[in-house]
């Protein structure tokens, strides 16, 4: 029952502690096809060997104590921590845990750490999987390339109570799902996570992955783009979900939408697209085809298009240092359509914008931009895009202090639905309400608001900003 037992050092109080967890476990999984197997750890090198054989039967495996090591799963299998500390730590020496693909995988109150790795997945890395992580954390990871905390290709993924915080990557911080991915996260955290290109908290990646937070958090990550999200690819839905006081170092504080791009190489799968040349592990992810089962859910976004749904959420507090670049801002939301063939859009119902700065760019709360695609469009309905103080907590710009809109090159639509409210927000220039540059189309359907913005609710702007 209790293969790979390496080392057992304890009072006879920790015994009897011991004796009813592993208990208690035995009981929770009573019924299944096998018992489970308890590995204790040994907090040392042993563990790699020790628990990786235990692994490798499969079935329920208990982790009791903080495990040192860095592990392949090979067969479908429940890795189940048991009492206070249960850990995975990858020792700074690779990715924590490699799941093999076409498995079934389930982790539970367990904590990945440690890992390390120079190209993708410093924590977990997985591909054309089924997994869940059910009241766990995967914290303190790092990966150079893509997902520093999860990299997940091609899979199912549901995150329920879990927190993914204190990690780092260049695309996803936080985490990367990529070529198909569908990501359901329930009640669970994004936090503190740190990415050098895009997406701090999330990276979102082409092409046909689908990203729903339910009831979730996403809260202080730092990227250049995408502090919080990243979303480039068909759909993006937040449900009852707070993206707050996260930051950009250029556009898109909360959340940057943007073309999952024009065309793809040839498809490249498999290990190579998981291991090996950070290149070809990039190539992989943009050359991915379409998958139906997710086009089902929203049958009129095509593999070219970025939908962000918002609905019932927050997107507050959130900051767009804009440093360098003149097309940076977006405090709360960057749109950006730049994609030939693309139309990128946002729809907001029942939510809040609040608090979000752009103070050196465009776009406080939300900067809406086509760069040459079909269309750039912003939908809000039923949405508070006021303070609740007056003029304290408000969306800040230079230009737009609540929306920025441009059609610099193609059309760019801003839609106020009824029962929406722009208000009490400030530019320092022009545009407290909405800034509409280019020519682009403002429309204010009767039942919405534009009150109280300063310097001017609306400015139409006779040229472009964008040069």
């Amino acid at each position: 029952m209790r293969r790979g037992f390496r080392r057992f050092r304890a009072t006879y109080l920790w015994s009897l502690l011991l004796v009813g967890a592993v208990a208690a476990a035995a009981l929770a999984t009573a019924g299944t096809a096998s018992a489970a197997t308890t590995y204790l750890c040994t907090d040392s090198s042993a563990d790699q060997a020790g628990l990786q054989a235990v692994i490798n039967g499969g079935g329920t495996v208990n982790v009791v104590g903080h495990c040192l090591g860095n592990w392949d799963v090979a067969n479908n299998v429940v890795l189940q921590g048991v009492g206070a500390g249960a850990t995975l730590d990858g020792d700074g020496t690779g990715t924590t845990l490699t799941i093999e693909s076409f498995l079934t995988v389930t982790i539970r109150t367990l904590t990945i750490t440690g890992g390390v790795t120079t190209s993708n997945g410093g924590g977990i890395e997985a591909c054309d999987d089924t997994l869940t992580i059910v009241n766990s954390s995967v914290v303190g990871n790092s990966a150079a390339e893509f997902g520093g905390g999860i990299e997940i290709c091609d899979s199912l993924l549901t995150l329920t109570g879990t927190t993914v915080s204190g990690n780092s990557g260049g695309l996803g911080g936080g985490m990367n799902p990529y070529d198909g991915t569908e990501t359901i996260a329930t009640a669970s955290t994004i936090s503190h996570n740190t990415a050098s290109i895009e997406g701090g908290g999330i990276y979102n990646e082409p092409v046909s992955t689908l990203l729903t937070l339910s009831a979730s958090h996403v809260t202080a990550n730092v990227a250049p783009l995408g502090g919080g999200i990243l979303n480039a690819s068909e759909t993006d839905l937040l449900n009852g979900t707070s993206v707050d006081h996260n930051t950009a170092t250029v556009a898109g504080g909360g959340i940057f939408n943007v073309s999952p791009g024009e065309e793809a190489p040839a498809p490249i799968t498999g290990a190579a697209a998981r291991r090996g040349d950070p290149a070809v592990a990039h190539q992989a992810r943009q050359a991915a085809p379409a998958r139906s089962a997710v086009l089902r859910f929203q049958p009129s976004i095509s593999p070219t298009d970025a939908l962000l749904v918002i609905d019932g959420s927050t997107v507050a507090f959130n900051t767009a240092q804009n440093s360098g670049e003149s097309f940076g801002g977006g405090g709360g939301i960057y749109n950006d359509a730049d994609a030939l063939g693309s139309t990128v859009s946002v729809l907001g119902t029942n939510s809040i914008l609040r608090g979000n700065l752009a103070r050196t760019g465009a776009g406080g709360g939300i900067a809406s931009v086509n760069f040459g695609a079909d269309a750039a469009l912003v939908t809000l309905a039923n949405t508070n895009g006021s303070s609740a103080t007056g003029y304290l907590n408000a969306n800040e710009a230079l230009w737009g202090g609540g929306i920025y809109n441009s059609a610099f090159d193609g059309t760019a639509d801003v839609t106020l639905q009824p029962k929406t409210s722009i208000s009490h927000n400030t530019a320092s220039i022009n545009g407290g309400g909405v800034y509409d540059d280019c020519a682009g189309t403002l429309t204010v359907v009767p039942g919405a608001l534009l009150l109280f913005n300063m310097p001017n609710n609306v400015f139409i702007s006779p040229g472009c900003l964008i040069d």
